[in-house]
C-alpha cells in the first residue's frame, strides 16, 4: 500500500484526452503503474536549459492501442512529461479555460479544445521545472511564458 502524502489526491492518468486506465497520477506528480507499484520518474532535459524536467514511461494497454491508433503506432514505451500529466488529469484545459474562452466554452467543439490544447502551454509558477505540484501548475500562452521573468538556467554555462 503507498502512503499519501499531506494533501495528495490520485485520479486515473489522463494525457490528450486519453485515459490510461491502468496508471493513477497524484497531485504531487507521483505515478502508480498497472500492478500498484509507484514508478520512479525519467530525467530530461527542459526547453534546452540545463534544468531537468521530469517524466513518466507508461506502456498503453492493447485495448488503449485499439481505441487510438496513433499508440499502437509505439516502438517503446509513451513518455508523458509529469508536469503534463498532472494538469490535463486533474484540470482539463476544457474545464479551466482562460478568459476570453472561458465565456464562451459552451460553443466550443471537440475539435476547438484540441486547438486550445496546442495554444496554452503548462508553467510552473515558481520556475522549477521539477517542481510538478499541481498547486505549482498553470495554463499560459507561450507569449506569456517566455516574457515572465524566469531565472537562467544556462548562466555561467560555457560553449
Amino acid at each position: 500500500m503507498i502512503e499519501n502524502l499531506e494533501g495528495e489526491e490520485w485520479k486515473t492518468l489522463v494525457y490528450k484526452g486519453i485515459t490510461f486506465s491502468r496508471y493513477k497520477v497524484s497531485t504531487h506528480a507521483r505515478l502508480i503503474g498497472p500492478k500498484g507499484i509507484l514508478m520512479s520518474t525519467m530525467r530530461a532535459k527542459h526547453g534546452g536549459s540545463r534544468a531537468e524536467a521530469l517524466k513518466f514511461s507508461i506502456s498503453p494497454s492493447a485495448e488503449e492501442k485499439l481505441q487510438h491508433p496513433k499508440l499502437a503506432l509505439l516502438k517503446s514505451s509513451l513518455k508523458i512529461p509529469a508536469h503534463k500529466a498532472v494538469i490535463e488529469t486533474f484540470r482539463p484545459i476544457k474545464d479551466n479555460l482562460p478568459s476570453p474562452w472561458d465565456e464562451v466554452k459552451e460553443h466550443l467543439t471537440e475539435e476547438c479544445f484540441k486547438v486550445l490544447q496546442r495554444l496554452y502551454t503548462v508553467d510552473h509558477i515558481d520556475d522549477d521545472p521539477t517542481n510538478n505540484h499541481l498547486n505549482n501548475l498553470q495554463y499560459v500562452t507561450a507569449e506569456q511564458n517566455n516574457h515572465r521573468n524566469k531565472p537562467n538556467y544556462m548562466a555561467g554555462f560555457k560553449y
